[in-house]
């Protein structure tokens, strides 16, 4: 799947980039970021199926779904490295 900036300047053809591409330069031309044109359809069925999945499975299937150009390894790895990322010791509270 494509990416697609969120901002241009009228009349400008649009450059959609590959996700690779998007993750070496996060910011588009003119200060956007990039974006999916659309987002992957899921019926009620299928999300009722995929609620039994743990969070690491779910986030993997619904990046499969995109067929970004990043081979699954990578978001593997990013989703193993978020597992850890809160430290108990460190808690932050919001209040009202």
């Amino acid at each position: 799947m494509r990416l697609t900036p969120t901002r241009s300047v009228k009349d400008e053809k649009v450059k959609n980039v590959n996700l690779s591409t998007a993750m070496l330069s996060p910011s588009s031309a003119y200060g956007g970021l990039y974006a999916p044109k659309k987002l992957p359809k899921i019926t009620k069925a299928k999300w009722q199926e995929l609620s039994s999945l743990s969070y690491e499975k779910l986030a993997l299937h619904i990046i499969s779904l995109f067929k970004f150009d990043v081979p699954e390894a990578f978001f593997k790895k990013a989703l193993k490295r978020y597992a850890s990322f809160d430290d108990p010791s460190t808690q932050s509270f919001l209040k009202k």
